[in-house]
C-alpha cells in the first residue's frame, strides 16, 4: 500500500551547498586561530591617498577587489598578463613566481611585483606601474 503524500519523507527544501572545507581554508577571511582570533590585517595604501585592508595571507589585487577599488588594473588573476604591476614603496610582502617578462629581477629588487602573486607581511604603500603594452605586429 502507498503512504499518503503526508507519511512520505519531507522534501528538501533548502538546495544550497556548502563550500568544501579544503576551499574554506584557502580563505583568509574564515581561518582564525586556535584562540578564535580574526587573522591580521595589513593596511595597503596608494601614494594618491587611497587605502584598503588586506587579510594576512590575501593576495593584495584580491584585497582591493573586495574593498572596491579601481586602482590597480585588474587582467587574468594569475601574473601571465602584467596588468596589476605595482611598485612597493614601503612595506614587505610574501611573493609567488611571476613571469620575467612583466617583472625581471632588476625590477624585483627595486620594487615592482605584480599584485595578483603579493600578499603582504606588514603596511604597505604601493604605486601603480604597469608597463606601457606593446602593440601586437599583424602577420603577413
Amino acid at each position: 500500500m502507498m503512504h499518503p503524500v503526508s507519511e512520505r519523507r519531507p522534501a528538501i527544501t533548502d538546495r544550497t551547498k556548502l563550500a568544501p572545507m579544503e576551499t574554506l581554508k584557502k580563505d583568509p577571511a574564515f581561518m582564525a586561530d586556535a584562540a578564535g582570533t580574526a587573522p591580521k590585517t595589513y593596511r595597503i595604501t596608494f601614494e594618491s591617498g587611497d587605502s584598503f585592508d588586506c587579510r594576512e595571507g590575501e593576495k593584495v589585487l584580491a584585497a582591493m577587489e573586495r574593498a572596491r577599488l579601481r586602482k590597480i588594473q585588474v587582467g587574468c588573476r594569475g601574473g601571465g598578463c602584467g596588468a596589476c604591476r605595482v611598485q612597493i614603496l614601503q612595506g614587505d610582502c610574501d611573493r609567488l613566481r611571476m613571469g620575467k617578462n612583466h617583472v625581471d629581477d632588476a625590477e624585483a629588487a627595486a620594487g615592482f611585483a605584480l599584485s595578483c602573486r603579493i600578499t603582504p607581511t606588514s603596511d604597505m604603500v604601493l604605486r601603480n606601474a604597469v608597463k606601457t603594452p606593446v602593440p601586437r605586429q599583424k602577420c603577413a
